[in-house]
């Protein structure tokens, strides 16, 4: 699934605060599991909230993977809509 089809589909999507390590969060509803961060000097400019939608999620920190039941729903090449 390429970036774009991906924000299509879940891009309205509420997900939850998870946790964060090494400048990636994790975001979460029920089987859907979203990660999203950036470097040490862009992820504290990110205004991130507890509960957001995919597409709130990656107009503030770029979202890096995401899964549904365990696969992965994307092989990420951002930035490129052909990835």
């Amino acid at each position: 699934m390429k970036n774009k089809e991906f924000l299509q589909e879940y891009g309205d999507q509420g997900v939850e605060f998870h946790s964060y390590y090494k400048f990636v969060f994790t975001y979460r509803s029920g089987e859907l599991v979203v990660f999203a961060g950036g470097d040490s000097d862009n992820i504290y400019r990110c205004n991130l909230k507890p509960k957001m939608t995919v597409k709130e999620l990656d107009d503030e920190a770029c979202i890096l993977s995401a899964s549904h039941g365990g696969l992965e729903l994307s092989d990420w090449s951002w930035g490129d809509d052909e990835g």
